[in-house]
């Protein structure tokens, strides 16, 4: 409820006319049009620390680096907060992942495709971009929440867990790179955010 409350807040309210904190800055992307996620960590430009932040545009776009949302965001911060003090912005990572797993049944009272297709649907909902986080691990445990709390699941069982296009593993969690300032010859990347493949829908059977 406080997410949801900091998140539907107008930006006077959440930075109080100026930009100062690490929160300031996040909030301050959060409420700005055309970002629908952002995520500020600090950085170093030689001697001084800046601010470095991942932004996803609204409805999951990737943002090129020179996109006039951020060319704004950039100006719009540097007015509203220290000029002196260094801000990057850089686009989100999307990744992402898939999984499998065999779902036992109560037969005797449900249609064992309907419920796979509520199961689905389900953890389609809880893996949408809108529920997600920047830098946000996936847990095995935490898919089998979800699908154990469709009515008529009597267990489910994981199988696989891991990024599409990877091997298939049994893994009990995904870890999602944070951001990742430049260093040396490296280029600055945003955050992973990891989004669950429509293709794992195949891959959600009964268990037998």
């Amino acid at each position: 409820m406080a997410d949801e409350m900091r998140a539907s807040a107008p930006l006077p309210t959440l930075t109080l006319g100026r930009v100062v904190s690490l929160q300031d800055y996040q909030d301050y992307a959060l409420a700005f049009a055309g970002i629908g996620k952002a995520l500020a960590t600090y950085a170093w430009s030689g001697d001084t620390r800046g601010v470095f932040l991942t932004a996803a545009g609204a409805n999951d776009a990737v943002l090129a680096p020179g996109d006039p949302v951020f060319t704004s965001l950039l100006t719009a911060l540097h007015q509203a907060g220290d000029p002196y003090v260094p801000v990057s912005v850089v686009p989100h990572v999307p990744v992402l992942f898939t999984f499998t797993a065999a779902v036992a049944i109560d037969t005797t009272t449900y249609d064992p495709s309907a419920v796979l297709g509520q199961a689905w649907q389900a953890v389609s909902a809880t893996f949408a971009f809108g529920q997600r986080e920047l830098g946000q691990g996936v847990a095995a445990s935490e898919i089998i929440k979800v699908i154990q709390g469709v009515p008529g699941v009597l267990a489910a069982r994981l199988t696989g867990l891991q990024r599409s296009g990877d091997p298939a593993t049994a893994g009990t969690a995904l870890r999602a790179a944070g951001p990742r300032p430049p260093s040396g010859t490296q280029p600055a990347l945003g955050a992973e955010l990891l989004l669950l493949d429509p293709a794992t829908q195949g891959q959600l059977g009964a268990w037998s």
